[in-house]
């Protein structure tokens, strides 16, 4: 049971840091600029929610294709930690990664009616980083109740995340500029970390199968 309640931490934390949705709020103001309260709640719900199908099918079937690939979950966990700590750098200098969104894509969002798939729902809320944690993660199920757990803090950190983005004015508000950049560095700190632990566990994985074999 620890190591269910363990292994759920570390995914909510890992998805949520990653999602980073304090960090999109800015964007998500932006784009939804002097609409009514109804018509930016629902593109919160529709930004949260195409990132919570997206991560969900890449838990459901991303383990499956890197295998038909033939990649290995060490050569997965070493590249997905190299990949969140680019991320995490940009986070902790507070600029955006261009794995996350791209100026041209809040530009696009900004001009667009409903910018809640995309690109607020895809790349910036699901993007490939957040894909790759999301596969990262999968190597660590071992049964039906890890995926249930996995599948859960996927869900809730969609739920986070619309809340957050339905209350970006306040949220903007209450944190102020200074405040954001300070919870966005210290989301990167966290992300620093958990990516290097990502990189450390496949290395250690690696070289065990190598002595094994030897």
């Amino acid at each position: 049971m620890n190591e269910l309640w363990e292994f759920g931490l570390v995914a909510f934390s890992t998805l949520f840091v990653i999602v980073d949705p304090v960090g999109a709020v800015p964007a998500f103001l932006a784009m939804t600029r002097g609409e009514e309260a109804s018509l930016r709640a629902r593109t919160a719900r529709t930004a949260s929610s195409t990132a919570f199908l997206v991560l969900t099918f890449f838990a459901l079937t991303g383990r499956r294709l890197f295998h038909l690939l033939g990649l290995s979950p060490e050569a997965l966990s070493i590249a997905g930690g190299v990949i969140l700590f680019e991320v995490s750098l940009s986070m902790l200098k507070v600029r955006p990664s261009r794995l996350m969104r791209t100026p041209e894509e809040i530009e696009e969002g900004v001009r667009k009616e409903e910018a809640g798939v995309i690109p607020l729902g895809v790349p910036m809320l699901g993007g490939p980083g957040a894909i790759t944690a999301v596969v990262v993660l999968m190597w660590r199920v071992r049964s039906p109740v890890h995926l249930a757990v996995l599948l859960t803090a996927i869900a809730a950190v969609s739920l986070a995340t619309y809340f957050i983005l339905r209350g970006g004015t306040f949220v903007e508000k209450a944190l102020g500029d200074t405040g954001m950049k300070v919870v966005t560095r210290l989301m990167g700190l966290l992300l620093a970390a958990l990516s290097v632990q990502f990189v450390l566990n496949g290395v250690s994985k690696y070289v065990t199968g190598i002595r094994g074999i030897g």
